[in-house]
């Protein structure tokens, strides 16, 4: 049985975009609280590391792609079906 790394490239993929999303609605809730420091700085470190799991997504499924020929080979008919 083969991992098909696709699959997990891409919930790592929509993780990311998840994680930069609620770091981007985060932005004006931390704005109405007066910017607090700690907040910011939560804030920033959410959006720049979101990006992690976006390029370790694009790796496996990029990865699944160059390597689609592993998983390709000839087909097997079952005798007497043509």
């Amino acid at each position: 049985m083969t991992t098909r790394c696709a699959l997990y490239g891409f919930v790592l993929v929509c993780a990311a975009f998840a994680a930069y999303t609620v770091g981007v609605i985060a932005a004006p809730i931390r704005w109405l609280l007066f910017d607090p420091p700690g907040l910011r700085q939560l804030n920033e470190a959410l959006v720049w590391y979101s990006g992690v799991p976006l390029f370790f997504g694009s790796l496996l499924v990029a990865w699944d792609l160059l390597n689609w020929s592993a998983y390709s080979g000839p087909v097997k008919m079952p005798p007497g079906i043509q």
